[in-house]
């Protein structure tokens, strides 16, 4: 009796052991979205995100719940993105953005989110004729400097290809 009491409580704690590995990472799930001009969120997305090269991109971040909530130990005091370029066959420096709070208007109703934006221009000279993976990676900080959140958001530039074809007119 006493070993098949000590075998359910095995299981039952391996159990709940599995269940906490596969809920922790959504611990802040829905909390935080993230979007590239008119996009959806982002970090749902399970499309490939590609953009043409030369495509001005503004990053909205969007704060729900305790990350917006300055009464919060997770209450965001500060944003940072760092862009990687990781097309090893065309090395890029890597740059780093600072996303500024959107006010809402005197008449706007809340959304329910605190907004953010961060915009990278596609005529910067780190973008130009660039073709290949980027990662947007956004740290997330309290006041106490914690990093209440983390993620790396990844697209693929595309440089714009020209047809070439016989102009000769025959």
């Amino acid at each position: 009796m006493n070993m098949s009491l000590n075998s359910n409580w095995r299981s039952h704690v391996l159990l709940a052991f599995v269940t906490a590995i596969f809920l922790l990472p959504f611990s802040s799930a829905g909390l935080v979205e993230l979007a590239i001009n008119n996009s959806d969120d982002l970090l749902v997305s399970e499309d490939e995100i590609i953009f043409q090269e030369g495509t001005n991109m503004d990053l909205y971040v969007r704060l729900k719940g305790d990350l917006r909530s300055e009464s919060s130990d997770k209450y965001v005091e500060s944003i940072v993105i760092k862009v990687h370029f990781r097309n090893d066959e065309d090395i890029r420096e890597s740059l780093t953005g600072y996303p500024e709070f959107q006010a809402l208007c005197d008449t706007c109703e809340d959304p329910g989110y605190d907004e953010y934006l961060s915009k990278f221009r596609g005529n910067d000279e780190r973008f130009q004729g660039y073709e290949g993976t980027v990662d947007f990676a956004v740290e997330m900080k309290n006041n106490s400097g914690g990093i209440v959140w983390d993620d790396v958001l990844q697209i693929t530039l595309q440089t714009q290809k020209t047809e070439s074809g016989d102009s000769g007119g025959f």
